[in-house]
């Protein structure tokens, strides 16, 4: 009798670690699950932004030829080439976060506006290729250089550092003004049992 009832003890343990076990891994699937479509989105989002950070310089570029500041013609096609590649990029991403979404209406929706900006921005990729070949840069005009160079001076420099590394350190997350200005993580962890 007590045998028989410490084997149904030790059955219904075995079966609850079982059991928990299962669970547990079922966790781990849906958790690395939203992982990677975190990580898929974020990369779209890079995407969109390093695509953005491309076109601004094409454009600060183009002012430059426009003012006849020297300008090294193959940066153009270098840039243009950058464009196209981070466009085809976001192509993928934007397949595979469609397909790791599956058939959740709200997000087949954010997915085909997100496919239709791709064609729009493809397509002016285009118009911009075609604008740009066009453009030759102008001779060098003494007083446009001048220019150039105070516009450039003002936006890069100021007490004698330059900006732009500056803003690079403030925006890592080693440098303590960004980490004061991020929310704190979260000390309490969630427990399924």
């Amino acid at each position: 009798m007590f045998r028989k009832r410490l084997t149904v003890a030790l059955g219904i343990l075995a079966c609850a670690a079982l059991l928990q076990g299962g669970v547990s891994w079922w966790a781990l699937q849906a958790a690395g699950e939203k992982v990677y479509r975190g990580r898929v989105a974020t990369d779209v989002l890079a995407g969109f932004l390093e695509l953005y950070s491309t076109k601004q310089r094409l454009r600060a570029w183009l002012s430059q030829s426009l003012l006849g500041a020297p300008v090294a013609p193959q940066l153009r096609e270098e840039l243009q080439k950058e464009m196209a590649t981070t466009l085809a990029r976001l192509d993928t991403m934007a397949i595979l976060a469609a397909q790791l979404d599956g058939d959740k209406g709200a997000l087949q929706a954010e997915h085909h506006h997100r496919q239709e900006d791709l064609v729009v921005l493809h397509q002016s990729l285009h118009e911009l290729r075609i604008a740009m070949a066009s453009v030759q840069p102008q001779p060098p005009n003494d007083s446009l250089v001048a220019l150039w160079s105070e516009i450039t001076r003002v936006f890069d420099v100021s007490q004698g550092r330059d900006l732009r590394s500056l803003l690079t350190v403030c925006c890592s997350p080693r440098c303590p003004t960004s980490r004061a200005l991020r929310p704190p993580r979260s000390t309490t962890t969630l427990s399924i049992f």
